[in-house]
């Protein structure tokens, strides 16, 4: 029945290969049966059918169809990264985390343990789960030199315990063909110790490598393949044979039925080294950039390939291969991390009753190394230590060449340019190219490591400096800066000064404006009082009173002098503009016949000769009280001017004792003959345009006076002059 299966399996590849896939390789997903295209591991069982680790379920390929068994993790985050198949034909899959299944009847069952063995287990991220002759089960993990066993059967764990671990990396050999390898988390010393059944040794690794995954095989031959991180490792018992440097970090590896070594590369693809030679003259790149996960070669010799996010790629053994893919090299750090807590170590005893063998013996002599080359452009130049170099000359191929007494082209390289590798670069390739080099100061140096282990004693370097094109340069931006502020600074000035010239122009316009209309104001009011003093002499000569109207006459006089000096200007001394109030009362009393008092007081915080007024301001209204409230009253009226200083203002009250507004107005509505005065609107036109020219605030308030029996006993005028000396330009 077996072999039954195991015939259809073979024919459903081989019909596959010819229909369902024209290409190199068949590529199953989730459209093919997969649950996820995240898949871990691959291996078969006894009865021919492929086996897949995916993230939380195992599925399997019977030929025909996936079928997927889900897989209770028993803690958060964990998933499945592994399948083998035991000496004794059990199929087991685990987890990161060490969570170890066995299916059987049909289901995966998880193998049953204590609380303390399963935290034995979560103690670190499980590196290597193998099996021995006698099914025994060993875990590694990558944190610590934990060794744990298992029983399968029991479900028992225990501890391996060693008494030192001076080496930081090991490898066991627990049985034929069974090994396993750790990491000594506490050991400094960068070097892997192989203890196997009848030999050990030890050999340095490169220095690169950390707390990644590791990987052992034995090859036909009886050597062994190792790797660390990016660092593939041919030894046997008498050392190592020979290395090289991956471009990406090494997920796993296997040898294939014709000794060809396939290695899967985290983010780097697949890489065939033909007939087990390790070296870059017989290596093949497959499915580049892909994270291979696992590899596994079936009975029929067909290749199975897991990634971590592209499902599975089968490869049938009847294919043939080509082309060869170009090697990328790029910095190496690629292994895949995953958050968990670092555990605690755990010693364990060194088997000291083999004899231990350093590799390398017969090459101690450190390699040395220099620079062959160097491109800039794609010209070679003169090998020189310093490079001085312009903008565009920003494309530079450096080539490097070791020389050891032996094996000179097994030598490897590590190389680190200041500036942009943050950490030495490991490579097994003789030159390195920069392109689209920043500005700046560079270093490159370079250092060869023989198959021992051993580098160069001394590195090889060169410097070089790429100048900044001039528009970058610190003084073509200041000037830049600079000229930008200025012209900025410029159009701002000129700006404003256009500005400020039509304003000065508009003020110019406006204050001119304002004068003229002063002016002509004040060209009204003269005429105004005028006519009413003319008409008070002409009633002097009609009543034949010719003492009163000469005397008048003198009065009236001194007045219009007054007046034609003071509208010269837009303001007057306080005296002489007292001197022209106190002419004009005493004409208007005896135009009245004495018919009020008057009383004029200033205070003594004025200077008459220097503190100045508007002329004919105050004049309307002592001539509105006299008209409209002294001469409707019966008795004899009062009128009392005042004049004060404040803070930064004149205040000017002009009090009667008349009959008030309201009374008045009631008579001036009785007349038939309206008189229109425009002695007040005139003055309110005056004050506006004042308060233009000067940017004040003058204003008057009126306030009606009452009586004990609140009856209207007079108005009281007060007029608030800002306080300013200096003449108007006219």
């Amino acid at each position: 029945m077996i072999q039954v299966n195991r015939l259809v399996l073979i024919l459903l590849f081989l019909c596959n290969s010819v229909i369902g896939n024209a290409g190199l390789f068949e590529h199953f997903t989730k459209t093919e049966g997969l649950k996820s295209n995240t898949t871990y591991n691959v291996a078969q069982d006894a009865q021919g059918r492929i086996w897949v680790a995916e993230t939380n379920s195992m599925c399997v390929f019977d030929g025909f169809k996936f079928d997927c068994h889900e897989i209770n993790l028993p803690i958060s985050g964990d998933k499945l990264i592994g399948v083998l198949l035991s000496s004794n034909k059990k199929l087991f899959c685990y987890s990161l985390f060490g969570s170890i299944f066995v299916y059987s009847k049909g289901s995966f069952k998880p193998i049953i343990t204590s609380e303390k063995n399963k935290d034995l287990i979560k103690k670190g991220l499980v590196n290597n789960v193998v099996c021995d002759d006698e099914c025994t089960l060993y875990i590694t993990m990558m944190f610590n030199g934990d060794i744990v066993t298992i029983d399968p059967i029991k479900g028992e764990l225990s501890q391996i315990i060693m008494p030192s671990l001076s080496h930081k990396y090991y490898i066991f050999e627990i049985s034929e063909n069974a090994f396993i390898t750790l990491n000594a988390s506490e050991a400094k010393q960068n070097s892997v110790f192989y203890h196997g059944l009848d030999t050990n040794i030890s050999f340095s690794l490169s220095g690169g490598a950390g707390f990644s995954k590791s990987n052992i095989i034995k090859l036909r031959d009886s050597s062994m393949l190792y790797s660390k991180d990016y660092e593939l490792v041919h030894f046997n018992k008498h050392g190592v044979i020979s290395r090289i440097f991956l471009e990406k970090s090494i997920e796993c590896f296997l040898q294939d039925r014709d000794n060809n070594i396939w290695v899967g590369l985290n983010n780097g693809g697949l890489v065939k080294f033909d007939k087990a030679r390790i070296t870059r003259a017989s290596r093949t790149n497959y499915i580049i950039n892909k994270s291979v996960t696992g590899l596994h070669q079936d009975n029929t010799g067909d290749l199975w390939i897991t990634t971590s996010s592209h499902g599975i790629y089968f490869l049938p053994s009847q294919s043939k291969i080509y082309y060869k893919a170009p090697n990328i090299y790029s910095s190496s750090g690629d292994s895949m991390n995953v958050e968990i807590s670092t555990p605690e170590n755990v010693k364990y005893h060194e088997n000291s009753n083999h004899q231990t063998r350093k590799s390398g013996f017969e090459e101690q002599v450190a390699p040395s190394i220099y620079i062959s080359g160097v491109s800039i452009l794609n010209q070679d130049t003169t090998v020189l230590p310093f490079y001085d170099l312009d903008f565009d000359q920003n494309f530079v191929r450096i080539s490097f060449a070791g020389i050891s007494p032996i094996q000179q082209e097994l030598l490897q390289f590590k190389y680190k340019l200041d500036g942009v590798n943050l950490d030495w670069v490991y490579t097994s390739n003789h030159e390195i190219k920069y392109t689209r080099l920043p500005p700046g100061k560079y270093k490159f140096e370079v250092s060869a490591m023989n198959t021992s282990g051993v580098w160069s004693e001394k590195l090889a370097s060169i410097s070089f400096k790429i100048h900044y094109p001039f528009w970058q340069t610190w003084w073509f931006i200041s000037i830049l800066i600079f000229s930008a502020i200025a012209i900025t600074i410029g159009i701002i000035q000129i700006s404003r000064n256009q500005i400020r010239k039509k304003e000065r122009q508009r003020f110019d316009i406006d204050k001119k404006i304002a004068i003229l209309e002063l002016q002509a104001l004040r060209a009204q009011m003269n005429p105004h009082f005028i006519f009413n003093t003319i008409s008070s002499i002409q009633y002097f000569i009609t009543a034949n009173e010719t003492k009163p109207a000469l005397r008048y006459l003198n009065k009236f006089a001194k007045l219009m002098r007054s007046i034609m000096e003071n509208s010269k200007q837009p303001r007057v001394t306080i005296k002489n503009e007292l001197d022209a109030i106190e002419l004009y009362l005493e004409i208007e009393s005896m135009r009245f016949d004495q018919k009020f008092n008057y009383f004029i007081d200033l205070d003594p915080e004025i200077d008459p000769d220097f503190d100045q007024i508007p002329p004919m301001l105050i004049q309307p209204y002592i001539e509105n009280a006299l008209n409209h409230g002294i001469l409707n009253m019966t008795g004899k009226g009062s009128i009392d001017v005042s004049l004060v200083k404040g803070e930064n203002h004149f205040i000017s009250t002009i009090k009667d004792n008349g009959i008030g507004r309201v009374a008045a107005e009631k008579i001036k509505a009785a007349k038939k003959h309206k008189h229109k005065s425009r002695g007040m609107s005139i003055t309110k036109s005056r004050l506006e345009i004042i308060n233009k020219l000067d940017y004040s605030e003058m204003n008057v308030k009126i306030t009606d006076l009452y009586d004990e029996n609140n009856s209207p006993c007079g108005t009281e005028v007060m007029i608030y002059m800002p306080i300013k000396t200096e003449h108007y330009e006219e």
